[in-house]
């Protein structure tokens, strides 16, 4: 994972350790998370991100703040979901705030309506203030993302016994 020249045998060793799973799988991929690819970098963290524990919640943490790459940060706030506390909360938080993001927001939503989670205020008031005023940087980087929803539907809960994904499918099937 660390010395293949090809980035492809990198990617697949990544998985290969995720889908292992055993604690020196997890310790080969957080020594392996400097990588010179950005799509073996994400894979890593994917991996990274499929255990349970602290100190993979704080590196996650870590890359949610520090990483350059938006998909890369993506794969840690999907990863920091899963953890109930002050620190991932902060981070999705940051992340939700940012200007660089892709499909963070989107994602948040996702997440929390697949689980059927309530949204914490701070984070509804992020998605309302992005969906009322989106930055220009917003705009240029989802573009309709926010088209098909009425600041009415709820997000954090299934709406008419539907999930968040399932509204905006029925919404867009209406469309046409």
């Amino acid at each position: 994972l660390r010395e293949d020249p090809f980035r492809g045998v990198r990617e697949q060793a990544a998985a290969a350790l995720a889908t292992i799973g055993t604690p020196e799988a997890q310790a080969e991929l957080r020594r392996s998370l400097v990588q010179p690819d950005a799509r073996v970098r994400r894979r890593v963290v994917e991996g990274i991100a499929t255990a349970y524990e602290d100190d993979v919640r704080d590196l996650l943490v870590k890359i949610a703040g520090g990483e350059p790459n938006p998909a890369i940060r993506s794969v840690a706030i999907r990863g920091l979901a899963k953890y109930h506390d002050p620190a991932a909360r902060e981070a999705i938080l940051d992340a939700l705030r940012s200007e660089s993001f892709r499909q963070e927001v989107a994602d948040a939503e996702r997440i929390y309506a697949r689980g059927k989670k309530q949204l914490p205020e701070q984070v509804q008031r992020e998605l309302a203030r992005y969906r009322k005023a989106p930055t220009a940087s917003e705009k240029r980087r989802s573009p309709g993302i926010t088209a098909g929803l009425q600041a009415s539907v709820p997000l954090d809960a299934p709406a008419g016994g539907m999930t968040f994904t399932e509204a905006i499918k029925a919404k867009e099937a209406e469309k046409k």
